[in-house]
């Protein structure tokens, strides 16, 4: 039950506020009298298969870049520049769309959903505050969402045709571990939670504000839980995680904490930290880093009922209830799980499962693993794989350094060779594809047309 993750999302979440989101034209408001249809020939710049690039696309998204450029201090390169690239981009995007689209790939509302609150999260914004931000960035939250469905559904038809492709040995791990980048791996990570207090807009604290933080700092000196108090007082979009940052290298720090966090003992909390967005305290909850990586493993048993062909939605969740109540009427687990379970490979073993790791398994077993106390079975719940019942039987504290520290390696490598082989990839559909220039001026400078 390893935890699929889509790696190109993290680049957009830890990216200022979703900077590469475009605007997208679509033709439904155009009218259908002779003058639209000739303005939209004239708008026309390339044909890619079955699709088009239309001027009002190009404008619309090299406007919002040069935008943003100017927002962060820098100068936009050349208009005319600019054009170019986001044609091209423009034409990738057209050719792998109609690719997924042919693949019968899609995003649902609820996928799109789950997607857009994990980068507001990552971002340290409620649904809200992300919204604002959006429309800031001259973007509306219907359009992102479009955005963020068309790069999700890139996202899948490139992990479809490019992932196959990759391929990374054991003696490639082996001399990245002993090269420079390699032993980089091995600096200090630190768990961070954060409180952030919001002030009004010019960056100035008012009373309200400077009063909330006085009573939050009061509560801590008294011993109150961080967690807790982020959960009632923090305007941060990870509140409701009791403002768990997760962990962070010390390369990868955000620019407010980096000179504070490595001077803070683990538990303690900083001084309040100013910024035109709000007051902030940060804590450092843990700490690890060097070559020892020692962590909580949780062994457990698992019964997993599956929809499926032969199985609706609503059949797997009645059965898992059934199963729950036979568990609670004294049943053995391991009987049930052998007569029960979808998952075969455990079901055989009366539903044992290894020892599990932090991040070995999907968000919602972990967190349901990681609440439930040993000797006991949790209630039913749902994850992509369907509905679960576990037990918990053991936990341990094991020095997992060495497999840590591969894995990171292998990952570091198979990310490497997947941005190469994505980009050998593109160039082959690229070259297979029918581009035809309407508009001359954004062909490639060779004189080609395609």
């Amino acid at each position: 039950m390893n935890s699929s993750s889509i790696s190109f999302f993290r680049k957009i979440s830890s990216a200022p506020l979703l900077l590469c989101l475009g605007l997208f034209t679509g033709l439904a408001g155009l009218a259908t009298t002779a003058t639209a249809e000739e303005t939209l020939v004239d708008s026309v710049v390339v044909v890619v298969d079955d699709d088009i690039v239309l001027k009002q696309e190009v404008d619309a998204r090299v406007d919002q870049i040069r935008k943003r450029i100017r927002r962060d201090g820098g100068t936009p390169p050349p208009r005319t520049e600019l054009e170019q690239r986001i044609v091209e981009q423009l034409i990738n995007e057209r050719i792998q769309l109609q690719m997924a689209r042919r693949a019968g790939l899609r995003v649902n509302d609820s996928q799109l959903n789950e997607t857009l609150s994990t980068i507001a999260r990552e971002n340290g914004m409620t649904p809200e505050q992300f919204e604002e931000a959006l429309k800031q960035d001259g973007l509306s939250l219907s359009e992102a969402r479009e955005q963020i469905r068309r790069e999700m559904l890139m996202g899948r038809l490139q992990q479809r045709n490019v992932e196959p492709r990759v391929r990374v040995t054991d003696r490639e791990v082996n001399d990245y571990l002993a090269s420079a980048a390699g032993q980089a791996q091995s600096e200090k990570e630190y768990r961070l939670a954060h409180i952030l207090i919001e002030v009004p807009s010019g960056g100035n604290a008012d009373p309200a504000s400077n009063e909330t933080l006085q009573r939050v700092l009061k509560s801590l000196k008294e011993g109150e839980d961080f967690a807790a108090l982020a959960r009632e007082y923090s305007d941060s979009g990870t509140a409701s995680e009791g403002g768990d940052l997760g962990w962070r290298k010390a390369t990868d720090l955000p620019g407010l904490f980096s000179p504070v966090v490595p001077d803070l003992k683990v538990g303690e909390v900083s001084r309040p930290l100013t910024t035109p967005g709000g007051l902030h305290l940060v804590k450092l909850v843990e700490q690890r880093g060097g070559t020892q990586k020692v962590v909580q493993q949780t062994l457990t048993d698992h019964i997993l009922i599956s929809p499926g062909a032969l199985r609706s939605e609503a059949q797997a969740e009645k059965l898992i209830g059934e199963i729950d109540q036979r568990l609670e009427a004294g049943e053995s687990f391991e009987a049930l799980a052998r007569s029960y379970s979808d998952d075969p490979v455990s079901a055989s073993n009366g539903g044992s499962l290894e020892w599990a790791s932090p991040g070995q398994t999907v968000p919602e077993f972990e967190q349901v693993m990681n609440q439930t106390p040993v000797g006991e079975t949790s209630e039913p719940f749902q994850s992509q794989f369907g509905w679960h019942i576990l037990r918990v039987r053991d936990r341990r504290e094991q020095d997992q350094s060495e497999r840590f520290m591969f894995v990171e390696a292998k990952n570091s490598i198979s990310k490497r060779k997947f941005q190469e082989a994505l980009t050998k990839w593109r160039t082959e559909i690229r070259d297979e594809a029918f581009v035809e220039f309407r508009d001359k001026r954004f062909a490639p400078q060779d004189g080609s047309d395609s």
